[in-house]
């Protein structure tokens, strides 16, 4: 087992290699190196740095990027896609998926200008958001902490809730709402919580299953409480209260938010949007929490939002976070334990590459102790997300607000239930943010 790990791993121990491993380069720990001779201008030559390769050329987009008759009016302004500097073959490829997958929206601004906008023969008007409400509801919570109606995000949940003033539920606060680490009990999924009439009554009686703030775990019925929350701090329900704050100052109408049937507003699913809507939310986001001059939200309750919780690096509040890459780190409790504090804090693209330099750093021994951990089923590195690009709401079916900040790129993508039998996971296109990223070349 031992031998094949090594194999596996690039050969991190370098002594009396298994017969069968292909010959691979010496580690750096068993190569003899010769003194280097004292350098001088007139023995060494410094070859210049290679050039970088120059990016493959842009082309312009083929595919049909708007529908015909639509009425640009009351929407943001149109700009050229390939002026703009998006690659046109990336934005074919998006556009092309999206009519694949039977979207019935496809929306994506590039510098506040609309670049492509589809809607593949169906007809416009608000479709449910489904969980990008979630997204939307930490909104209007941001917004009352900026307005001082609330006092902090730490403040308990009983504030709001007074039957969660007993512990456990009393160390709920608002924050474990917004960052999934409530603690509550919950459904697997929807179903359960779709099933009761007053949806909100059932999620007050959830029980404390985890400690407050120790678990990430994806929570409908801890969602829906926020419908109670916003509801005691901004005195109106959240529907009134965004369409006061939000929703008319960025001009957006028609739109439609669901209640249950003891008359609360819906917080983890039910509001229906247009795309027009969303993506003059993904620009107001992308702007700082500014519109046409004026700040709605500020810069730094934007960027709460995309803040990393304590125990999801992905997650924010209710709002996901989008890397470019995951890298690969040493687990810190191996560093002492094998000698290897040298790759603390180190990243590397692979676990492989951290293998290989580990097997530099250790004895004969050290690798004999490694490849039994190995063995035992043990692991030497653990994957971290690296270089945050953006953040998105995401719900079923697909519905996607993408928005990648340095890109300065706003995607939306929403499409509506159809009857079970035609339903499937490939028709979420699964690949939206993947492409949607691919549009600016790097």
């Amino acid at each position: 087992m031992r031998a094949v790990w090594l194999c596996a791993a690039g050969l991190i121990g370098c002594a009396s290699p298994a017969p069968s491993c292909p010959p691979v380069p010496a580690c750096p720990s068993a190569v003899a190196v010769a003194a280097p001779a004292p350098a001088s201008a007139a023995t060494v030559a410094v070859p210049p740095p290679a050039p970088k390769p120059a990016p493959p050329p842009r082309e312009k987009p083929t595919a049909r990027l708007f529908e015909d008759a639509l009425v640009e009016g009351g929407f943001l302004p149109r700009g050229d896609a390939f002026e703009l500097g998006l690659d046109g073959a990336a934005l074919d490829r998006l556009v092309t998926e999206a009519e694949a997958t039977k979207s019935d929206s496809l929306i994506v601004l590039k510098n506040g200008r609309v670049v492509a906008e589809r809607y593949f023969g169906q007809k416009r008007g608000p479709i449910e958001t489904m969980s990008i409400t979630k997204s939307i509801t930490a909104l209007a919570v941001v917004m009352l902490l900026e307005s001082g109606k609330l006092a902090s995000l730490d403040e308990p949940v009983s504030r709001f809730i007074p039957e969660f003033g007993a512990a456990p539920r009393s160390q709920v606060t608002v924050r474990h709402l917004l960052t999934q680490t409530s603690g509550l009990s919950h459904g697997k999924d929807a179903k359960r919580l779709n099933a009761q009439k007053d949806r909100t009554a059932f999620a007050r009686r959830a029980t404390v299953v985890d400690p407050p703030g120790t678990v990430f775990s994806y929570n409908n019925e801890a969602t829906q409480l926020l419908s109670v929350v916003v509801e005691k701090a901004a005195g109106k329900p959240v529907d009134a209260y965004l369409d006061e704050v939000l929703f008319r100052p960025l001009q957006i109408r028609g739109w439609q938010w669901d209640r249950d049937g003891g008359g609360n507003v819906q917080t983890y699913y039910g509001l229906a949007l247009e795309a027009r809507h969303l993506a003059r939310i993904g620009q107001l986001l992308l702007d700082h929490g500014s519109f046409q001059g004026r700040a709605l939200i500020s810069k730094e309750g934007v960027a709460k939002l995309h803040a990393p919780s304590d125990k999801s690096p992905y997650y924010g509040l209710l709002w996901w976070i989008r890397y470019e890459r995951v890298v690969h780190e040493l687990d810190p409790s191996l560093a002492s334990r094998l000698g290897l504090a040298a790759l603390v804090g180190k990243s590397f693209a692979s676990p492989e590459a951290l293998w290989l330099e580990a097997g530099a750093h250790l004895s004969r021994a050290e690798r004999d102790e490694l490849g039994g951990l190995v063995a035992a089923g043990g692991k030497l590195s653990r994957e971290r997300p690296d270089h945050p690009i953006g953040l998105y709401a995401d719900g079923s079916l697909g519905q996607r607000l993408a928005i990648f900040n340095g890109d300065q790129l706003v995607v939306v993508r929403q499409r509506r239930r159809r009857p079970p039998a035609e339903e499937s996971e490939a028709l979420s296109f699964p690949a939206m943010l993947k492409l949607a990223y691919a549009l600016t070349p790097r």
